[in-house]
C-alpha cells in the first residue's frame, strides 16, 4: 500500500534536511537571488518543524586541501568553479545564510560533496533517531538534492522533496527533478501541503 504524505511527515519518523543554504552557494551575481528566493517559504517550514517537535539537520558543504581529491579539482577547474572562494573551510562562504540560524537541538552536519552519505555517518544518525522519512530542501535540486534523495531511496528511507523549498523553486530543471522524484524516488510537496498534515 502506497504511504501517504501524512504518514511520510509523521513527526515521530521524519527529518527536515537543509541542504547548502551557505553564503558560498550563491555568489553575487547581477540580478540572481540564488538561496535567498527560497527563504521566506524555508524558514516558515523551519518554524512548523520547530513547532512538532520535528528534527532539523543543516547539512553544510566544506572543502580543504584533506578532503578535495585530485579529480574534483580537475573538474571545477575545468568547468572555471574554484572552491577556494566559495566552500573553502574557515572562510565565509562555510557560513550559513543570513536567516537560518541551527539552534542546540539541531545537528550540523559536515559533507564534502554532492551527498551527505558519501563521508560521514549520516546513516547511522538517521537510524539511531529513527527516522524513516527526509524532508529535502535547499539547493541546488540537480545537484545536492536530487542526490541525496536518490541515496535515500536505496537505502530504505522515504523521500519528500520539498518543492518551494529547493532552488530554482520554478523552472524546467525544477520540474524535471520534481517530476523524477514522483515517478522513481518518492513524493514532491509543497510547505503548505506539509504544513497542512502537522495541523491535521
Amino acid at each position: 500500500m502506497a504511504v501517504s504524505l501524512k504518514e511520510r511527515v509523521d513527526p515521530k519518523q521524519a527529518v527536515l534536511v537543509i541542504l547548502d543554504m551557505q553564503k558560498g552557494s550563491w555568489p553575487p551575481r547581477s540580478g540572481r537571488l540564488g538561496g535567498q528566493e527560497i527563504l521566506p517559504e524555508l524558514t516558515s517550514l523551519i518554524e512548523a518543524a520547530r513547532e512538532v517537535r520535528l528534527p532539523i539537520i543543516f547539512v553544510r558543504n566544506t572543502h580543504s586541501e584533506w578532503t578535495d581529491t585530485k579529480s574534483r579539482i580537475e573538474q571545477t577547474e575545468g568547468i572555471g568553479v574554484d572552491y577556494r572562494t566559495r566552500y573553502w573551510e574557515g572562510t565565509p562562504g562555510v557560513d550559513f545564510l543570513e536567516g537560518l540560524k541551527p539552534e542546540p537541538s539541531d545537528l550540523i552536519f559536515v559533507k564534502h560533496s554532492y551527498s551527505p552519505y558519501a563521508h560521514g555517518p549520516l546513516d547511522l544518525v538517521l537510524k539511531s533517531r529513527g527516522i524513516r522519512t527526509l524532508l529535502l530542501t535547499g539547493g541546488s535540486v540537480l545537484g545536492a538534492v536530487e542526490t541525496v534523495a536518490k541515496d535515500s531511496m536505496v537505502r530504505g528511507y522515504n523521500v519528500v522533496v520539498v518543492k518551494d523549498c529547493v532552488h530554482p523553486s520554478s523552472g524546467p530543471i525544477h520540474a524535471m527533478v520534481v517530476d523524477y522524484v514522483n515517478r522513481h524516488l518518492g513524493m514532491a510537496a509543497s510547505s503548505e501541503e506539509i504544513m497542512a498534515c502537522w495541523q491535521a
